[in-house]
């Protein structure tokens, strides 16, 4: 039993130190450079590391061709082994030339569905769920309330379940 112990802890300590240690800066250029070959860009104004693992960025903007996608004042990056969470504060999304501006944004990515990004946001349009499809490039935003979307209303769709905003890219 204590052989087993010790293997054990021997494991979380391997994984600790993998997480510690994992070289997140070259993933994200290694990201950032295979969505350039999709005419993807990533800009930002300060990229730094997080003492416990992760990146932060300043002044973080999505752009595609010449268009503006996203734009977020600060966007932190929270790799795990399974999983990748980002968040977003003061960050907007870009629709032809109507600004949607969200307080807060979180997208998560797990191995369990490599497929999705899942997308939660609070801003002047009141709440949202979503995804966005990587093999189809295509984001869907559910929409919780009617309330604060009068001015989104000529972007959305509506179903049984309310409005939501569908494009692929």
């Amino acid at each position: 039993m204590l052989m087993v112990k010790k293997g054990l802890l021997y494991t979380l300590l391997v994984l600790f130190l993998l997480f510690w240690f994992a070289p997140y800066e070259k993933f994200f250029y290694t990201m950032q450079h295979h969505l350039a070959t999709k005419n993807i860009y990533l800009h930002y104004d300060n990229l730094s590391s997080k003492w416990w693992g992760g990146l932060a960025m300043e002044n973080f903007e999505v752009t595609r061709g010449n268009n503006i996608i996203f734009q977020a004042k600060q966007f932190e990056i929270f790799p795990f082994f399974i999983s990748l969470n980002a968040s977003a504060n003061e960050s907007n999304l870009y629709e032809q030339f109507t600004k949607i501006e969200a307080k807060e944004a979180e997208l998560s990515w797990s191995i369990f569905s490599i497929n999705e990004i899942d997308i939660n946001a609070q801003g002047n349009f009141g709440t949202t769920e979503g995804s966005f499809s990587l093999p189809s490039a295509k984001l869907k935003l559910k929409f919780a309330s009617d309330d604060n979307i009068e001015y989104l209303k000529s972007f959305l769709k509506k179903d049984n379940n309310g409005w939501y905003y569908e494009k692929a890219f």
